[in-house]
């Protein structure tokens, strides 16, 4: 950790003591959205009923 900051691959092994599924939605720099679950099919559930993304032209 280096001021209050974790890597993605520290952040990924302590998601792993708690969930079975994660995934990163989003990222930009050192800011992710990630979402977890211990259900597959709740988590695949989840992010087919997401908006596509808006991205610019």
């Amino acid at each position: 950790m280096n001021n209050g900051l974790v890597t993605i691959d520290t952040f990924k092994n302590i998601l792993a003591d708690f969930f079975k599924y994660a995934v990163i939605n989003w990222n930009s720099g050192n800011f992710y959205t990630v979402y977890a679950s211990n259900s597959k099919n709740n988590l695949l559930s989840f992010l087919s009923n997401m908006t596509p993304a808006l991205t610019p032209n």
